[in-house]
């Protein structure tokens, strides 16, 4: 009970202070479903660490200037060999600009998984004309295949190249690695459209659970301004 009164008092001070600084906040239903979100957010949090171990002090962190940061990451499903890959994009200041999941087929494992969640990034970020990013995810194995110039000869040389042949259509991009601690936001879009059988667009906004993941990696930016 202590932890649902402290997360609605900061959830209201959260919206005045956006309010105030920005001229934009929640409705009283905005703000509500945040609540519940961040408590659902935490509660699973609370829930996974019982299996994971990942370092607690690695935040999400910004892009700096125009660049934009694309997290993703991918939930595979075994059983019928889907996947759904969910994008995040947000700016230097930790707003969504956008976001979006989408659904394979006949995803073998869940490597290939991530290597389609790579891919549909940079997909996104050519849709929406972003020039200059970071695509950023939490597999090590698939981030160090895009970054080295040698060519791919494993399962995913497929994606791998195919987001190599796409390099040159930015101004400028980078591929990130962080553990999943730092790239909440994208595993909660992920797996939380599992049970959805199509692909879905967000612009400036996403589901409830997404948006309360993204605002506690805004509210972590703030803290330690």
């Amino acid at each position: 009970r202590c932890n649902v009164i402290a997360i609605a008092f900061w959830a209201l001070w959260f919206n005045r202070s956006s309010i105030y600084h920005e001229g934009a906040g929640k409705s009283a239903h905005g703000v509500k479903s945040f609540i519940k979100a961040y408590i659902t957010e935490i509660d699973r949090l609370e829930n996974a660490t019982s299996t994971m171990h990942f370092s607690v002090d690695k935040k999400w962190e910004p892009p700096v200037g125009d660049v934009l940061k694309l997290n993703f990451d991918a939930s595979f499903q075994q059983d019928t060999n889907r996947s759904v890959s969910g994008v995040i994009v947000r700016n230097a200041e930790g707003l969504i600009m956008a976001a979006s999941t989408h659904l394979n087929e006949y995803i073998m494992d869940s490597t290939m998984a991530v290597a389609c969640a790579y891919l549909q990034s940079i997909t996104v970020a050519e849709d929406l004309g972003f020039r200059k990013i970071i695509v950023e995810g939490d597999s090590l194995i698939v981030t160090k295949k895009m970054r080295t110039p040698v060519d791919d000869k494993s399962c995913i040389s497929a994606p791998v190249k195919e987001v190599k042949a796409r390099i040159r259509s930015f101004e400028s991009i980078n591929f990130s690695f962080v553990p999943r601690c730092a790239n909440n936001a994208a595993h909660v879009l992920a797996e939380e459209r599992q049970s959805h059988a199509s692909s879905m667009y967000w612009v400036e906004e996403a589901p409830t659970s997404v948006e309360g993941a993204a605002e506690r990696d805004r509210w972590w930016l703030n803290s330690n301004d």
